[in-house]
């Protein structure tokens, strides 16, 4: 509560940037080391329940964390929560190396 009252002092352009999102954006987040929890920390402040997908390459990692977050779909493959989620933003928050196939895969 106190978030949605410091939002329009702290960051008025967020304030107004949100009237343009009707609350059906799909957001992705792949990677889900410490980036990507904090994008999707951030985001879901922001915006609540904009992040619909998680992908990340531990099994340990996308098993617990889809125990704890309900809310949220935990994939292990890129190319199948592309298919299923149909994401508007895609955040790529692996290591960079490994960017550029991300990418690819996910603008096609």
């Amino acid at each position: 509560m106190l978030i949605r009252e410091l939002m329009p002092r702290l960051c008025p352009e967020v304030v107004r940037w949100r009237k343009y999102v009707d609350g059906d954006l799909k957001v992705a987040i792949i990677g889900f080391g410490k980036m990507g929890l904090l994008h999707g920390a951030i985001l879901n402040l922001l915006i609540p329940g904009a992040v619909r997908a998680v992908v990340d390459r531990s099994l340990l990692l996308t098993f617990g964390a889809s125990r704890l977050v309900k809310y949220v779909k935990f994939y292990r493959d890129v190319d199948r929560m592309l298919r299923e989620v149909e994401p508007d933003i895609v955040y790529v928050t692996t290591p960079t190396s490994s960017y550029y196939p991300i990418v690819k895969r996910a603008s096609t």
